[in-house]
């Protein structure tokens, strides 16, 4: 499933304003963020911090490559530290953390948003701003890794999925 991305009008809530490492503490935030995506036929919505750097959706974590490099924001930015995000960073020691703007993510070649239901999905552009993005063969890649990793913590723990 392609989807689009809606970039909301709200902020991510601040780390000074409520802790940000637990999902109980923002989601009137993510609620209203995820209503104005939907609002405007998106699946969900890009959060930025204060300071306009890009931080996650009002659901999931984002990753996105450029010229062969794949990013996500860094803790630092105030996310919600996601398990499938986790999971990506292990098993892809690769994958760079950092400090990006608006900027850096629409200059991206790829993008995709994570969480443990979806696991890994390809986002097409960016509304309201026009930005597209081919996302597909770069998030089969992570959904691959991802479905072995479930399936090998299933076969060591005796069970299936």
């Amino acid at each position: 499933m392609l989807v689009m991305l809606w970039q909301s009008s709200y902020c991510k809530i601040s780390s000074c304003a409520l802790p940000v490492n637990a999902k109980l503490c923002q989601g009137l935030n993510s609620t209203l963020a995820r209503m104005e995506a939907v609002e405007n036929q998106c699946f969900d919505a890009l959060l930025l911090n204060e300071s306009g750097q890009i931080c996650e959706t009002s659901s999931g974590n984002i990753f996105w490559c450029k010229n062969g490099i794949t990013y996500t924001p860094s803790l630092k930015c105030g996310i919600l530290e996601g398990s499938t995000r986790a999971a990506l960073l292990r098993l892809c020691p690769d994958i760079r953390e950092i400090e990006a703007t608006y900027d850096d993510l629409a200059k991206a070649d790829a993008v995709c948003i994570t969480n443990v239901v979806w696991k890994a999905l390809p986002v097409a552009g960016l509304n309201p701003v026009g930005v597209h993005w081919k996302s597909e063969e770069f998030v089969s890649h992570y959904s691959q890794l991802l479905d072995n990793d479930r399936q090998n913590y299933c076969l060591a723990q005796g069970g299936d999925w």
